[in-house]
């Protein structure tokens, strides 16, 4: 005995798919952005905006110059154009992942060939949280569990709002170390 499907029951089974597609993708977005892990302010900052999944992925992408093999991203825009704070939240499937990534970024980093400088790191709590500089900002980043959260934000400010990040008191973040050339000597020698 064969079993046949007419025309009209294969049209019907494949509109029926295509909505419940259409549904979980919504739940999807849905479910990502009632996750979202950025808060809704930093230092009395608004989040002016924020970006999820594919659109914060493509964002994303195009600062790494590759793709960054996470499976959800957040990005969000606190303040304003002119002194904006920048949180970057990338969740992996597991830590192992998400530490094989930050690793990567180190690396990049300490090779010279990310654009930003005078990488340092310090410990707070179970966290190792690294620093750099760079695009006139303070750079901050971390893992936690399977998140990678990155903080790009104004010098003046950046301290406090990393440890609003991190949940730590303030005075728990070490004061920014920017490297200071020596004033030249008189006949232009330093």
């Amino acid at each position: 005995m064969s079993i046949g499907w007419s025309g009209r029951q294969a049209g019907a089974t494949l509109v029926t798919l295509a909505a419940i597609g259409v549904t979980l993708a919504a739940c999807s977005r849905k479910a990502a952005t009632a996750e979202s892990p950025l808060p809704a302010e930093i230092h009395g900052q608004a989040l002016a905006a924020t970006h999820v999944g594919e659109e914060a992925a493509k964002i994303l992408e195009g600062l790494h110059g590759r793709a960054v093999g996470s499976d959800v991203n957040w990005v969000g825009v606190y303040g304003t154009m002119e002194t904006p704070t920048l949180v970057y939240v990338s969740r992996f499937t597991t830590a192992d992942a998400a530490r094989t990534e930050l690793d990567a970024m180190v690396a990049r980093i300490d090779s010279g060939t990310a654009g930003f400088g005078h990488h340092t790191s310090f410990t707070s709590g179970d966290r190792t949280v690294h620093m750099v500089f760079g695009q006139g900002m303070v750079h901050y980043f971390w893992q936690q569990d399977g998140d990678l959260w990155w903080l790009g934000a104004p010098p003046m400010i950046a301290r406090v709002e990393l440890s609003e990040l991190l949940k730590v008191p303030a005075d728990s973040v070490p004061e920014l170390g920017v490297p200071i050339r020596p004033a030249p000597a008189p006949g232009g020698k330093p």
